[in-house]
């Protein structure tokens, strides 16, 4: 079964009829204040995670698409934060990263976030001028890889 996701409202979907999904629609992503709040998680079973929030934001120390422990599962450590992203389509740019500085958030890319969907990996949905991105994590079962 697909996910329905892409509902409206933003709700509950259930995915191949294990586990609902995480399910966050424009209401949620497109609010700066909102989506910053909701946090997600993906770890590998071996101590190392991925995690961060929904505006694709950093906003903890220990936020980061690998965060690993040297001495399993102790002395984590952020060993790869984030990547700065841009979509060009013919002439135009548009940075889909999100920054918090302390007078600013820079550049503003969750203006273009339709849909967060958690299930099972972190995806990211964003509208470009008409032109529909998604951008997933994935962290596979066991090893230290995003």
């Amino acid at each position: 079964m697909a996910s329905s996701c892409e509902e409206p409202w933003g709700g509950t979907a259930l995915v191949s009829g294990r586990a609902p999904a995480v399910c966050l629609g424009r209401e949620t992503c497109g609010e700066l204040e909102v989506a910053e709040r909701r946090e997600w998680l993906a770890a590998n079973g071996r101590g190392s995670y991925a995690s961060g929030t929904v505006a694709n934001m950093l906003t903890r120390g220990y936020h980061g698409l690998l965060v690993a422990p040297a001495k399993p599962p102790l002395e984590r450590s952020v060993l790869l934060s984030k990547f700065e992203e841009s979509v060009i389509i013919g002439e135009a740019r548009f940075e889909i990263s999100s920054n918090e500085y302390p007078d600013a958030i820079e550049p503003k890319g969750y203006r273009y976030l339709t849909n967060f969907e958690l299930s099972p990996f972190p995806t990211w949905t964003f509208d470009l001028d008409g032109v529909k991105v998604r951008k997933s994590i994935f962290m596979p079962h066991r090893p230290n890889a995003v």
